[in-house]
């Protein structure tokens, strides 16, 4: 930041890098001295706003895996940068940060879902999907910390749920095994035994043998 004073006031200049490495500046005039900080503050401002601006992806995610190899684990660094340039990056490439849009993942999460896997030749899991939406989050939380950027889009399209192209699960069936049916054939004697008098003694029989009618 510099200030020269001229026949009318002061003005006020603030210096900064594009995102194209070309360096630029934003001037502002003022009367007196004691305005130069606020013109000072008020251009600074919007320095921070250009550049959070011109943030892509590219330079976010290179940012992001310096961050995390500075202060990570060096495996868990690795294994981030790989599901963000691999899967996320190739998507969104060239794209702003603040441009990100809840269309955008929606696209972006249709493109993971016919993501086939080159060890088993099938669609990849629904785990590791989520995986991959954990690393794409933590990357929007580092834009937030570091740029402001705030965008919610991500979190509105919410995480992989479903696996649609598994088959639908089929109802689950609930077995006993053959020393479950005699405790239970054993608690249901003792039961009539005793006239089945006492109120909740079904349940205790459930909570004392860990069996259960479904």
């Amino acid at each position: 930041m510099s200030y020269q004073k001229s026949r009318n006031g002061y003005l006020v200049q603030v210096y900064y890098r594009k995102e194209d490495g070309s360096q630029a500046k934003l001037s502002k005039r003022v009367k007196k001295y004691s305005e130069v900080a606020e013109a000072r503050r008020e251009l600074e401002d919007r320095v921070a706003n250009y550049q959070k601006n011109d943030v892509t992806f590219d330079k976010l995610i290179d940012e992001y895996v310096d961050w995390l190899k500075a202060n990570r684990r060096l495996t868990t660094a690795q294994n981030a940068e790989k599901k963000l340039r691999v899967h996320i990056l190739p998507f969104f490439t060239g794209k702003r940060v603040c441009d990100l849009s809840y269309p955008m993942v929606v696209k972006w999460k249709a493109k993971i879902n016919e993501v086939v896997s080159q060890k088993s030749g099938e669609n990849i899991s629904l785990v590791y999907k989520r995986n991959l939406y954990t690393a794409f989050h933590g990357l929007m939380s580092f834009a937030l910390k570091v740029y402001g950027i705030e965008n919610n889009a991500l979190n509105r399209a919410g995480n992989f749920i479903s696996d649609p192209n598994a088959r639908p699960e089929e109802q689950k069936l609930h077995y006993w095994t053959v020393d479950q049916f005699k405790c239970f054939s054993d608690a249901m004697i003792s039961l009539i035994d005793e006239g089945m008098k006492k109120e909740g003694t079904v349940y205790n029989i459930q909570e004392a043998y860990g069996i259960y009618v479904f």
